[in-house]
């Protein structure tokens, strides 16, 4: 069985593979046994990474954006999912979504930051997905790609995900990434980042969302903009001018502290890199107001965090280090909320 599952690397991906997979892991998930978590966590390379915790078979499911095989030579991308038992050692990656040209024709050229959520009976993947076609008018006089968060939908956790309909939910216009969802007042809500390189100070967007997640509704509200963080600075003085002048927003998460406080973590640029900084809601409501935390939590070139509580009740950061496309692992660090902030129990030193 295992050796099969590994084929996961190698095989085509079709609609086939896909439902055969799901079996598969199904099946392995549900086995415990040691032997199906080869791949250590430091051997994983994971960029935005999102746990979803299965309590009922004491899982973590850890979904991140893949490359697969599509049996002509060349690859198709999408979201591949691991498996774990304790955060450290993990599953071979097997596919539960796949971007192509049939089914999503709007945006199949790369994807980004999936997350998959489980609500009321359906499983709900959130993933930026990247057009091959471009936006102006450019940043920087550099075109930029059509870019949105789109949701799509599944009967399990494992996918296969598909698509509402062939577009983006946030705005067509705009160039948005990173989308997340939130509950309030009985509604759902989208929190996202409209990104800079179209509008060079990127913001951290609101959109309420239709009750089955088909669509958005309603007009967008803007929560904030990167410079609003005393923290961030450009991309261009981070890179010391190889870069485009532009403030990065991303990775938007909220939690409440045990105080009853809302807390927004998301990331940006500082001298060192990439970062993870907070915000703190006046109002208690997602609309805020949003307060701006001086000082960055996290501020050794890693970010892109979600926060989750492991099986035996810990709270946990999610994040990747470090911030480049070739070496970057996820970790995953305690947290302290029994205050009006969130805290590392200990210092972050990877």
């Amino acid at each position: 069985m295992l050796s099969k599952l590994n084929l996961a690397r190698y095989w085509p991906v079709t609609p086939a593979t896909l439902t055969i997979w799901g079996v598969l892991a199904a099946v392995i998930c549900c086995s415990g046994a040691s032997e199906s978590f080869p791949v250590p966590r430091d051997r994983l390379y994971v960029r935005d990474p999102f746990v979803w915790v299965d309590r009922e078979n004491e899982l973590y499911y850890l979904c991140a954006a893949r490359e697969f095989p599509d049996g002509e030579g060349g690859f198709r991308v999408g979201v591949g999912v691991y498996v774990s038992k304790d955060l450290e050692n993990w599953s071979s990656g097997y596919p539960v979504f796949v971007a192509d040209a049939e089914t999503n024709p709007w945006a199949y050229q790369d994807v980004w930051a999936p997350e998959i959520h489980s609500i009321g009976d359906k499983y709900y993947l959130f993933v930026t997905m990247t057009s091959h076609e471009q936006h102006g008018p450019p940043v920087d006089k550099r075109r930029q790609p059509k870019r949105g968060t789109q949701i799509f939908v599944a009967d399990s956790a494992i996918g296969p995900f598909k698509p509402f309909a062939d577009r983006p939910h946030t705005n067509e216009a705009w160039i948005t990434l990173d989308g997340t969802p939130w509950f309030e007042d009985g509604k759902w809500w989208m929190i996202y980042c409209h990104e800079w390189a179209q509008i060079v100070d990127g913001t951290m967007d609101l959109i309420q969302l239709k009750d089955d997640f088909s669509a958005t509704t309603g007009e967008n509200l803007k929560l904030f903009k990167a410079t609003d963080a005393p923290w961030v600075i450009s991309l261009a003085e981070w890179s010391q001018g190889r870069n485009a002048h532009g403030y990065i927003t991303d990775g938007p998460w909220m939690h409440f502290t045990q105080s009853g406080r809302l807390v927004m973590i998301w990331s940006s640029f500082t001298e060192t890199g990439y970062a993870i900084g907070r915000a703190y809601s006046d109002s208690g409501s997602i609309k805020g107001p949003w307060i701006q935390d001086p000082e960055p939590m996290i501020n050794q070139n890693g970010g892109h965090g979600m926060i989750f509580r492991d099986l035996a009740g810990r709270l946990r950061l999610a994040l990747h280090y470090p911030n480049d496309h070739h070496s970057a692992r996820a970790y995953f660090l305690e947290l302290d909320d029994s205050g009006d902030t969130l805290e590392l129990t200990e210092p972050f030193e990877p």
